[in-house]
């Protein structure tokens, strides 16, 4: 807010661009009827069995009299992406007077993040993956990738405890076998690299 103020002090001005719009599509019936028939229902089943902290105590976990001592605790973890790229937010930048800069065309290279967040210990920086990409680079995440640090990375991390896992839902992380038939391998015409079943 200080640097913000600054700037304007300064006579620059955060001008922004917009060219359209993003729908998520969180609120779609489709993804709200599966929310509130399978998803929250399932959360509601593991909720007494989840290690929970008091609120403002986070030293201190909460003793639940419903959870008894057959039952394994389960911490919550969630698993979320990011992408940043070298070029963004190009339609929002600081101008002083009318010194316009000029934009770059595309994008430019960018870095893909894949961590896990941890209810008891927080960010899980062992856990984690990034992956620079683009032109030159290491090429685009997908789901083998995701099954690679899943395998390597974040299971290991919890050897001694059991956890509940919250994974990001995308299309990066449609992983199938090498075999699997898949109508954007099949061949239009007859021969090529179509795989054997």
């Amino acid at each position: 807010a200080t640097a913000c103020r600054w700037f304007q002090q300064e006579g620059f001005r955060y001008m922004s661009h917009q060219k359209g719009l993003y729908f998520d599509g969180h609120d779609q019936p489709d993804v709200v009827q599966y929310w509130q028939e399978h998803f929250l229902s399932i959360m509601k089943e593991y909720e007494r069995c989840l290690v929970r902290y008091i609120v403002g105590h986070v030293e201190s976990e909460l003793n639940d009299a419903e959870c008894n001592f057959v039952e394994r605790h389960l911490v919550l973890c969630a698993h979320d992406k990011m992408t940043a790229q070298s070029n963004d937010a190009v339609d929002q930048y600081w101008v002083f007077e009318d010194q316009f800069k000029l934009q770059k065309k595309g994008v430019g290279c960018g870095l893909h993040c894949s961590d896990v967040i941890c209810s008891t210990v927080g960010h899980m920086v062992y856990a984690g993956e990034s992956l620079e990409y683009g032109k030159n680079h290491e090429g685009y995440w997908n789901g083998e990738m995701f099954v690679k640090q899943l395998k390597d990375k974040i299971i290991p991390t919890f050897k001694h405890i059991h956890a509940l896992f919250l994974i990001d839902n995308s299309q990066g992380h449609s992983a199938y076998a090498k075999d699997a038939l898949l109508v954007s391998h099949m061949n239009v015409n007859p021969g090529g690299k179509q795989a054997h079943m």
